[in-house]
Formats: C-alpha cells, structure tokens, sequence
C-alpha cells in the first residue's frame, strides 16, 4: 500500500497535514488545492525502509532529548545488531522515570538530528504529535 504524504508551509511552519492512502489520494490533492498545501509527489510504501543505504550526505544519529530539551546522540550503524535496516522513527517509553524522547534517524550532522528531535519533542508536549511514529 502507498502513503501519500499531504503538507503545508514553510521552514518553521513546515507540518504535515494528513496521510493518505492510494484509495484517498485524491481527496488529498483536493485539500492541498485549498489550504495551498502540496502532496509529495513519490508516496512511501507502508512498513517499507526505502534506503539501502543512508541519503547522499547524511549520517545515522540515534539519541534521547529530556522534556527540558538535553540531548544526547551518537552517530552509529544504520544495521541492527542481526543487519536489519534501521528506519526513522522516534518513541516516548512509558516505563521510563524521566520524560524523554527517543529517536534513530538520517541527518545532516549532530546539530540537525538535535534540531528535529527539537521540534518533534515541542509538537509531542503540545498534544499535536503521537508519542510515537516514524520520522521520513
């Protein structure tokens, strides 16, 4: 099955408006026409990692950012211990004592990855992001 991702605005105000499936792919291009959003033009592939390897220039950052908004982060392998492929995604345990948020994604350098988590941790504590999901 194909996601089609429908977004709006710019830099900061950049969010993702809705997912949509093959089945709905219209409606999303109808919403885009009158908010002035845009629908990726490639969708994604449900539970599919599109990178064998990781994007040209980017590095694989896994790492934890506190409610207060520490993080701490290191550059590692984009395989699992048994070579599966990593893809990116973040997640707030619930079994943990402190908040904090968990994330393993592709980014630029240190200050990027710190930079998403950032605004991922924001939308989570604002009640408009699930606690958990994937990062494209």
């Amino acid at each position: 099955m194909k996601l089609w991702i429908l977004s709006a605005g710019c830099y900061s105000d950049y969010h993702v408006v809705g997912v949509f499936d093959d089945d709905h792919k219209s409606n999303a291009e109808n919403i885009a026409e009158l908010i002035g959003g845009s629908v990726d033009a490639n969708p994604f592939e449900l539970n599919n990692c599109p990178y064998d390897e990781p994007p040209q220039g980017k590095h694989w950052f896994r790492g934890t950012m506190h409610r207060d908004g520490r993080c701490h982060y290191y550059s590692g392998s984009m395989l699992t211990e048994d070579g599966q492929k990593w893809c990116g995604r973040y997640s707030v345990p619930t079994h943990t004592t402190e908040w904090e948020l968990r994330f393993e994604m592709y980014a630029i350098d240190g200050n990027a990855a710190t930079k998403i988590a950032n605004e991922i941790r924001t939308q989570i504590l604002a009640g408009a992001m699930p606690e958990s999901g994937p990062i494209p």
